[in-house]
């Protein structure tokens, strides 16, 4: 019969032993790596709600790994974005199921058939992203620059539409009136271009 894998104990108190140590080496994890509770649960050898448990009663601890996980966080989303803003290049691998069985699962080993280079492009937006936020004082956002001073006043007016006709004779009411309507502004136009239609 197998035997359960024992945690280590602190001193018979049933809690998991804590060392000051694992304040630099929980930083470093989640710097280097974005380690999760879970995995530093593995590392320090207990569980995930111990190392939750520790992020609140241990000094140092919680900010530790706060400071590790938003400097590997902000670390990769800015060479992501610089990446972006730069163009990058990158391998696109396909693979095919060959003929031959994998001799352990019996299911078709799969063999690399092409292995292409592509380019992505330099994006703009991430490019006027980097550059707003490096150097401020050379890129300023244009949006930003906007100041209102004064008031704005706005008018509404509304149109009061036709009445539907009811009969063939205020149909054709409408209908003249339109055409004139139009032949006004037509004429006018006219006058305004100089005889030109």
């Amino acid at each position: 019969m197998a035997q359960k894998k024992s945690k280590r104990k602190n001193g018979g108190t049933g809690e998991p032993i804590y060392r000051e140590t694992f304040i630099e080496q929980a930083r470093v994890a989640c710097l280097e790596f974005g380690a999760t509770d879970v995995q530093l649960g593995k590392l320090f050898g207990v569980t995930a709600k111990s190392v939750r448990e520790w992020k609140k009663s241990k000094p140092g601890f919680a900010e530790a790994v706060q400071e590790g996980k938003d400097r590997f966080d902000s670390l990769n989303v800015e060479k992501a974005l610089l990446n972006r803003a730069l163009g990058y290049d990158y391998y696109e691998v396909t693979e095919e199921a060959s003929r031959e069985a994998d001799a352990v699962t019996g299911q078709a080993k799969m063999i690399v058939t092409k292995r292409v280079k592509k380019h992505v492009y330099p994006d703009v937006g991430a490019a006027s992203i980097w550059l707003f936020n490096r150097h401020p004082d050379r890129w300023k956002n244009p949006r930003h620059q906007v100041e209102h001073t004064g008031k704005v006043e706005t008018e509404v007016k509304y149109t009061e539409f036709p009445k539907e006709p009811q009969t063939l004779a205020e149909w054709e009411k409408q209908r003249l009136e339109a055409e004139r309507e139009r032949q006004k502004r037509k004429d006018n136009l006219k006058v305004v271009n100089g005889g030109k239609g």
